[in-house]
């Protein structure tokens, strides 16, 4: 119906628009040279790279990259700040386009860490209390492949709680048992949805043996982000 044919189109906008973004994020490229200047080392071979190629090297974290990017505080400043780059697209693709989602994290100890897929259709932020590269990138990865809801099991909104409740209490409204048995029933499947929805509770995907909670031992999940294309 028309419903759904303007859901298609609006999907198919947010797809075309993320797509430009990291387009425009790959084609900003930097030297070592220029690198350097900002405290950044990394081989001197004269090649330019973007912000992704650039958190391939294992001393580059998230938070020293943004030495080298404009400070930026909300989505007004990072329309007016590539206003420029934004025109050119649009005369290139003959479509108004606009810049329609920002979010950061910051951190004063450089335990902010990304991921993004190799289709560059998705990314995700982990912001750790302590500083652990190899433990950041896999929860970052954790965090893009599983969508968590929440880092921990009672804070997901309690909204979507009711409504999981809802429809647990609907599978089992024509069975023939105890009031206080269908109750057990519903406690026992919103617990797993939580298990699930929750990072800290959700099993590694490196190791489904252990759980996200498992790998942190002294450290602790102090936010996340995610996003994905047409989401």
């Amino acid at each position: 119906g028309c419903v759904g044919i303007d859901r298609q189109r609006q999907f198919e906008t947010k797809s075309k628009r993320m797509k430009e973004g990291f387009k425009f994020v790959q084609g900003h490229k930097f030297s070592p040279d220029t690198l350097l200047k900002k405290g950044i080392k990394i081989n001197k071979d004269g090649k330019k790279r973007n912000i992704i190629e650039l958190l391939s090297f294992s001393n580059i974290t998230t938070p020293k990259l943004t030495k080298i990017l404009p400070k930026l505080n909300d989505l007004e400043d990072l329309q007016k700040k590539f206003n420029d780059k934004i025109l050119e697209i649009i005369q290139k693709i003959g479509e108004n386009i606009k810049i329609s989602y920002f979010e950061k994290i910051t951190s004063d100890n450089d335990s902010v860490y990304i991921y993004v897929h190799s289709d560059n259709k998705l990314a995700s932020l982990v912001h750790l209390e302590k500083n652990d590269d190899e433990l950041g990138k896999d929860i970052a990865m954790q965090v893009s492949a599983n969508a968590p809801l929440a880092i921990y099991p009672d804070e997901i909104d309690q909204q979507i709680l009711d409504k999981e409740k809802e429809i647990a209490l609907a599978t089992i409204e024509n069975e023939k048992k105890p009031d206080e048995i269908k109750e057990k029933i519903v406690m026992g499947k919103l617990k797993i949805f939580k298990d699930e929805n929750s990072l800290t509770e959700q099993a590694f995907i490196k190791n489904p043996d252990s759980k996200i909670k498992d790998l942190l031992r002294d450290n602790k999940i102090l936010g996340f982000l995610r996003k994905k294309v047409g989401e």
